[in-house]
């Protein structure tokens, strides 16, 4: 089965937000990028309430809730603001 992110547009506003390269991109070229980035992100640490974190090649955290293969992406966090959630949820 084929995992398929569902990226909110709370998710894209906070990327554009934390991405330091997002300036970089095109506006039609935000979303590709950062699916393409979470294709290749690794989980870290526990979960963290209903979601999931999941570290992306650019820096950033992806928090990630599962129903059946399709990932629903709430929001990007920071290292920093990711390393805060999980300690809490510890």
């Amino acid at each position: 089965m084929t995992r398929r992110f569902l990226i909110t547009l709370h998710a894209l506003s906070r990327f554009i937000e934390r991405y330091e390269g997002s300036g970089d991109l095109p506006s039609g070229q935000l979303r590709p990028f950062l699916r393409n980035e979470l294709k290749r992100a690794v989980p870290i640490g526990d979960q963290a309430g209903d979601g999931s974190l999941y570290l992306l090649p650019c820096g950033c955290v992806a928090v990630v809730v599962w129903h059946d293969a399709n990932g629903l992406v709430k929001t990007i966090l920071t290292r920093a603001q990711a390393r805060h959630v999980w300690t809490r949820a510890a």
